[in-house]
């Protein structure tokens, strides 16, 4: 694969080939979620680091950034490099399951919690939902008929 652009004798390999957020799994996590990513590669890794170079650069061609990415996680990474970029990925996809997970679980608590208490009477068997008065008779005084004075 060739790939002629000047991204590539623009960018800092250093940083690019480097882990991303000091290979801090829950900020590259975080970074993940922010961008909607489900499942992120090794290769999505290096593709943040060359996406960060070429903000740095003022370029803005997502098909170069694209290119370039590849051309470095084909080119410029050792096997060992790619083994800790795919760990890292790998971590950060674990993280990012188990957050989802968690959102599901309460989303459906809440959801179970919302349906429950639609038929349970809350205090002193006063059900809060009651269609004689309903919540406003709780409030106003004895015989006032639901109306303000």
């Amino acid at each position: 694969m060739i790939v002629n652009n000047y991204l590539l004798d623009l960018i800092d390999y250093e940083f690019v080939c480097k882990l991303p957020c000091d290979n801090n799994p829950i900020s590259v996590a975080a970074r993940a979620r922010s961008r909607n990513i489900d499942i992120l590669t090794g290769l999505g890794l290096i593709k943040f680091n060359v996406e960060y170079e070429a903000q740095r650069l003022r370029i803005n061609d997502q098909r170069m950034i694209n290119l370039t990415s590849s051309h470095i996680w084909s080119f410029h990474l050792t096997s060992s490099q790619k083994e800790k970029f795919m760990a890292l990925a790998d971590k950060v996809n674990n993280i990012n399951h188990d957050i989802r997970q968690a959102n599901t679980e309460n989303l459906n608590r809440i959801f179970r919690l919302n349906n429950i208490q639609d038929n349970i009477p809350l205090f002193n068997g006063v059900n809060f939902y009651d269609d004689n008065g309903g919540l406003e008779s709780l409030f106003l005084p004895a015989g006032n008929g639901g109306t303000f004075p």
